[in-house]
């Protein structure tokens, strides 16, 4: 993340941004290496033009978050346990570390393709003197460029999701329902997990009221159905003729890559043609 950080840190200087404040799961991610599988309070990256990184989080998460993170600076808010933390507030405590960092009247970056407009207001109003820029277009860069280690990662997920895609193909072949073959493609990905990669995380983001602590996923539709895009896989099983979509998303240690596949049961007809152009 060190190359990441510095491409990012000569943007902000050049566009006068002097601190940045992520609150997007994905890039406290990727600057951090930490996910806590369930977001019910707010994971904050703080990055400044120049100085370390700090990452606040709430205090259940603490030594959960000292295995993982790159970021040795690990600040807390809430109450758990004895930890000790910055107060109850994370807003509270995000004021205190800019304060500390001398950025409350400079200029704040923010995520504007994320931060729900409550947060930024406030933002604004812990930082009153402040101006706020969008960094959006920053981060989203800085994430296009994987480090090795990144790539690595890559090229497991893209094992798990070879290994569902051919394991559904199979189940399409032997005449199960998009049901059967969503299961079972996901069962190949588990068993690929579990027998040769131990030590990957499947976890994806999860949200404010659920976590994903494995995200190996699949889905599957057949026939008409798949006009509708996207959908929970039914009992239909597929016809001769029917075009098959088969989808697969999965991640390894936050690195994500999707595998789709278009299967064309016995002769493609030209009604499932159209049907596939639709789409």
């Amino acid at each position: 993340m060190s190359n990441s950080l510095e491409t990012m840190r000569t943007q902000m200087k050049a566009q006068g941004v002097d601190v940045m404040v992520c609150f997007k799961p994905e890039t406290t991610f990727h600057l951090s290496g930490f996910n806590p599988i369930i977001y019910s309070h707010p994971v904050i990256a703080i990055v400044p033009a120049d100085g370390a990184p700090v990452l606040l989080i709430h205090a259940l998460r603490d030594d959960h978050a000292r295995r993982e993170s790159r970021i040795s600076d690990i600040r807390l808010y809430g109450a758990w346990s004895t930890k000790v933390t910055m107060g109850p507030s994370w807003l509270k405590a995000l004021e205190q570390i800019l304060s500390e960092a001398g950025v409350l009247e400079g200029t704040i970056g923010f995520e504007g393709d994320y931060l729900p407009v409550a947060y930024l207001k406030k933002l604004e109003s812990i930082a009153p003197k402040a101006t706020f820029a969008d960094v959006s277009k920053v981060l989203f860069q800085a994430r296009l460029i994987k480090s090795p280690a990144e790539i690595a990662n890559a090229r497991i997920a893209a094992r798990f999701a070879d290994a569902g895609v051919e394991r559904g193909i199979e189940v399409l072949a032997a005449g199960g329902s998009e049901r059967e073959i969503t299961i079972e493609a996901m069962h190949a990905m588990n068993k690929l997990w579990l027998n040769e990669y131990p030590d990957v995380e499947t976890g994806a983001f999860g949200s404010l009221e659920g976590g994903v602590q494995s995200a190996l996923w699949a889905w599957c539709l057949t026939g008409e159905r798949i006009l509708i895009n996207c959908d929970s896989p039914s009992l239909t099983k597929p016809k001769a003729g029917d075009i098959t979509l088969i989808y697969i998303w999965a991640p390894a240690n936050g690195i994500y890559v999707e595998n789709e596949r278009s299967i064309a049961k016995g002769s493609f007809r030209p009604r499932s043609r159209r049907r596939l152009s639709a789409c």
